[in-house]
């Protein structure tokens, strides 16, 4: 899908996505064609060039835009590498569950954990005002057991609009379980389970097993040198298991 919208840029804000955990992930040359699609290419214009030619043409027509491209999802860096701009003042976005260490030139950002104003924000926007600011306790104890994650954060507030008569208070205490917490994230199709479940089917065998391995560790918190006794390995390759496991970082492009 690809959405455009009007400023804070002139030329506008194009919002990409990847599908990069899909099993039939957007290709580079697939965006190349959207995108010159979206910045008003003729389709039998765009017939009559070859694949360089497309991508030579697309990033032409991206170096004379004042814009933001948001390549989101992103499953790998060959995805991503040819859309990166090699000149002008478009600014290139690019999310990822994976840290994508292949792409070089960039500015990485490691998106973290809402803060509890901004989660008690996002419930005001879902729920309503007067029924967050009426409990305060009850949506600190929300926040901090979906653990500032935002699908989480997301997954409750849809839960609570969609049943009025409950109070933030019983949300809290349903989610205080934590045999039943990833069962009750959920509000139709929207799981954070699914999400979770997704993420770890992706994942190279030995890092799968690294993270079923760490999950023994009491507490919320592990090191690499109990991983790598948990796991019956070197200090070396249980420092390089974990490439993949940052969880929604995003890149930016240095130019803008």
């Amino acid at each position: 899908m690809l959405l455009r919208s009007r400023p804070p840029t002139p030329d506008g804000v194009f919002l990409l996505s990847m599908r990069g955990l899909d099993t039939q992930p957007l290709s580079a040359e697939e965006a190349v064609l959207r995108l010159l699609g979206a910045w008003g290419v003729a389709d039998h214009e765009v017939a009559q060039l070859g694949a360089e030619e497309r991508l030579a043409r697309c990033h032409t027509i991206a170096a004379g835009l004042q814009a933001v491209l948001v390549l989101d999802n992103a499953g790998s860096e060959a995805q991503v590498r040819p859309l990166l701009p090699r000149e002008g003042r478009q600014m290139v976005v690019v999310t990822s569950r994976r840290t994508l260490v292949g792409l070089e030139g960039v500015r990485r950002m490691e998106l973290g954990a809402l803060t509890q104003q901004e989660s008690t924000s996002l419930l005001r926007s879902v729920v309503g005002a007067g029924r967050v600011d009426a409990e305060p306790d009850a949506v600190r104890s929300v926040t901090e057991l979906c653990g500032g994650l935002p699908l989480a954060l997301r997954v409750a507030a849809n839960c609570a609009a969609t049943r009025p008569s409950w109070s933030l208070r019983r949300l809290a205490d349903r989610l205080t379980d934590e045999d039943r917490r990833l069962d009750s994230l959920s509000a139709g199709d929207l799981r954070l389970n699914t999400a979770f479940s997704l993420s770890y089917s992706r994942l190279a065998p030995e890092t799968a097993r690294m993270f079923r391995l760490v999950s023994l560790v009491p507490g919320q918190d592990f090191s690499v040198p109990s991983a790598a006794v948990l796991a019956g390995v070197s200090l070396a390759t249980a420092e390089d298991a974990p490439s993949g496991w940052a969880w929604w970082p995003c890149w930016v492009s240095p130019r803008c």
